[in-house]
Order: structure tokens, then sequence, then C-alpha cells
């Protein structure tokens, strides 16, 4: 992981975490009143899961972005590395032509040295 993703990362959950402080210290707020008027806590807990689905929808979201993401980062990286693998198959081919091509050329030397 690079520097850059780190940081953004640490900047997420930074952010997840004072979100949860504040819906943690809502929740407390929620339930003093709540105790106060059972109206309002049928009310309240509606919404509380109304909130908690949205949440949860954004989380997958969430998941299925990096899911997206580290695929199309494995994708690159798999075409990289079969690219890398098909200039070094060609070097080496080459190389072997280069010495087929020298031995060649060494042999006919060798057999007019012997017919001379």
């Amino acid at each position: 992981m690079n520097a850059a993703e780190e940081a953004a990362r640490k900047a997420n959950q930074k952010s997840a975490d004072k979100a949860a402080n504040e819906e943690k210290a809502r929740r407390i707020q929620t339930e003093k009143a709540d105790a106060e008027n059972p109206a309002r806590a049928a009310l309240a807990e509606d919404a509380r899961k109304a909130n908690q689905k949205s949440a949860d929808k954004s989380a997958d979201e969430e998941q299925a972005r990096r899911v997206q993401q580290d695929t199309g980062k494995n994708v690159a990286e798999d075409a990289s590395r079969k690219a890398n693998q098909k200039s070094a198959d060609k070097a080496a081919d080459e190389e072997q032509a280069r010495r087929v091509q020298e031995d060649t050329v060494k042999n006919a030397a060798e057999e007019a040295a012997r017919k001379a």
C-alpha cells in the first residue's frame, strides 16, 4: 500500500470513528428522551432502523467499490506480468537464434577448412 492509499485509509477511518462517536452520543441523548416519552421512542426506533439500513448499504457499496478496485489492480498487474514474460521470452528466443546462427557459421567455416 503506498503512502497516498495509507493516508486515504487513515482519513476514512478517522471519519468513520467520528461518525460512530457522534452516533453513540446521539443514541444516548435519544434514549434519555425516549424514556420520557414512549410514543417518541417508537418513532426513534424506526428512525434508527432506517439509519442502520442506510449505513449497511453504504458499507456494502464501499466494499463493492474496493473489490472492483482490487480486481482492476490485479488485472493490470497480471497484464504487466504477462507483457514482461513475453518480452523476456522474445529476448531468450532472439539469443537462441543468434547462437544457432553463430554455430551454423562456425560449422560452415570448419567444414570449408576441412575441404580446403
